[in-house]
């Protein structure tokens, strides 16, 4: 059967395949980057993160995003904690925050909510062993590392984030809108990594 998310998944797994073999996302799996440049990357991630967070909050009252309970997918507090570990290289602001930030749609704020939540629980957590083996951190609250710490199981927070995805009641016309919108977000994340690979 069918499902909304499944639908996001296979309608964004060409450009998601392509996003992985990025070499800015080869180059982060394989440690050979720079602090500093670990440390951009999170200043990015953490614009987007609040522009998203603050957009989610300011559209509370939209009938589809009500039934979205997303407060345990937050990563703006986490990685504000983690850039006290990290030096920066130069602000590069993502085309995407700028994008959240300007008044997005419902379709377009579920989009993020796939995009950047899955990508957290997913490719995050698996990158969170890596950077711990590539410079030496410790477990613990205070190596940098907050953004891929949950307080509940990230396995269980995946598989209720496609369930509260499956359960928002949206028309064709606007399921269709979410998906071009995952492939939009997908692309600009494509080129904030050629900015961050040029640093």
């Amino acid at each position: 059967m069918d499902t909304f998310s499944r639908n996001l998944r296979d309608h964004s797994a060409l450009i998601h395949a392509r996003i992985e073999e990025h070499p800015f996302v080869q180059a982060l799996f394989q440690g050979d980057i720079r602090r500093e440049v670990y440390g951009t990357y999170l200043l990015g991630l953490h614009e987007i993160a609040q522009a998203l967070e603050q957009a989610l909050l300011r559209s509370d009252r939209d009938p589809a995003l009500q039934q979205l309970h997303l407060e345990a997918y937050f990563r703006r507090e986490a990685i504000a904690q983690d850039l006290r570990h990290f030096p920066t290289a130069q602000p590069l602001r993502p085309a995407l925050a700028a994008y959240l930030n300007d008044e997005p749609d419902a379709a377009t704020l579920i989009a993020a909510v796939y995009v950047r939540y899955m990508a957290d629980l997913g490719g995050g957590l698996m990158l969170r062993p890596r950077l711990q083996e590539f410079w030496k951190l410790q477990e613990g609250p205070d190596q940098g590392l907050n953004l891929y710490r949950y307080d509940e199981d990230p396995n269980q927070l995946r598989r209720a984030l496609r369930e509260q995805l499956n359960q928002v009641n949206l028309s064709v016309h606007e399921e269709n809108a979410c998906m071009e919108q995952v492939l939009r977000i997908f692309q600009l994340h494509w080129e904030w990594f050629d900015q961050l690979w040029e640093l």
